[in-house]
């Protein structure tokens, strides 16, 4: 009697370790994802702060804003009936017609690694 309880206490022992390893790869895999997610995040706010420089280097120089406003042509005013397409599925659809991501970040005027992070979330 002693011989079936000293198995079934090893049964279980063997069960909780099993699971406890199981468990440990999911934390390690949770924790891989937390940096994945860092880091996209710092990548994505660089980019961000190269586009501003940028942007700022850009506009120096030039004249003021409101004279700039008069220069520009305006912009034609879309049709009410079409239909309002997010960012994401304007991503897609450039990459389906065999767009390169840094052209469909520079067409939409997006960062490139925003483009990557759209096609990422589509692959999931």
């Amino acid at each position: 009697m002693s011989l079936i309880f000293s198995l079934l206490a090893l049964m279980a022992a063997g069960a909780l370790w099993i699971k406890h390893q199981y468990t440990l790869r999911e934390l390690q895999a949770v924790k891989n994802d937390k940096k994945e997610i860092e880091q996209l995040l710092i990548y994505y706010t660089e980019e961000m702060k190269r586009d501003n420089e940028r942007l700022r280097s850009e506009w120096e120089g030039r004249e003021t804003p409101a004279e700039e406003m008069e220069m520009e042509e305006p912009e034609p005013e879309m049709d009410e009936a079409a239909p309002k397409e997010s960012m994401m599925n304007r991503v897609m659809m450039l990459y389906k017609d065999g767009w390169k991501e840094k052209d469909i970040a520079k067409t939409l005027s997006i960062g490139q690694r925003e483009v990557h992070l759209f096609l990422q979330m589509q692959e999931k």
